[in-house]
């Protein structure tokens, strides 16, 4: 989809499309899409993998990427990591421990796919979320980033922990062999 009408040089954005959702920032990444489109003279598509809402209720609800429901009508092995914000330092001190987070996971590839979050500011830390996805980045990619300290970002970091904890792939052999899909060679 790159937003042309069926009329020549004529352009459509927002409601009037269809799209998975109808909100402002959806609008906009379309506007931007098809404004490149009719200036430059290009085909560039709408990529909606990644796309994300949030309703902002105290805790935020959001969620970016494929639901878990979604993720099992399209794969064959679908995970998924939920973690309480209890579990990171920024919520324990700030007394916001009522949230948490469920990553999904294609368990097959390790490629994360979407998340849920309920929790404050929820809606920020799933942007590198939405970029995980939109970038095929796999569950090692978020546990292994770096993340400053104290922040409620963690939270996905600790997902992403979890997932590979839980499932016994951290340690040398599973270090081994992602060396060798990611390089070609085992460190």
């Amino acid at each position: 989809v790159t937003m042309r009408t069926g009329a020549a040089g004529v352009f459509a954005v927002g409601d009037v499309v269809d799209g998975p959702y109808k909100f402002t920032h959806v609008a906009d990444y379309q506007a931007v899409i098809a404004v490149r489109n009719a200036l430059l003279g290009t085909e560039i598509p709408v990529d909606y993998r990644g796309l994300g809402w949030a309703v902002y209720t105290d805790p935020t609800v959001a969620r970016v990427g494929l639901s878990e429901a979604e993720a099992r009508q399209r794969y064959r092995d679908v995970q998924v990591q939920t973690v309480d914000s209890e579990a990171v330092s920024r919520y324990r001190i700030e007394s916001e421990t009522d949230g948490f987070l469920k990553l999904v996971v294609d368990g097959e590839t390790q490629r994360v796919l979407g998340a849920h979050a309920f929790a404050h500011q929820a809606e920020d830390m799933l942007h590198m979320v939405a970029l995980a996805i939109r970038q095929n980045l796999t569950v090692f990619d978020l546990a292994e980033l770096p993340y400053m300290y104290p922040a409620k970002a963690q939270l996905v970091q600790k997902a992403a922990e979890h997932y590979l904890l839980d499932r016994g792939l951290y340690g040398q052999d599973a270090l081994a062999q992602r060396q060798t899909r990611l390089h070609g060679v085992a460190s």
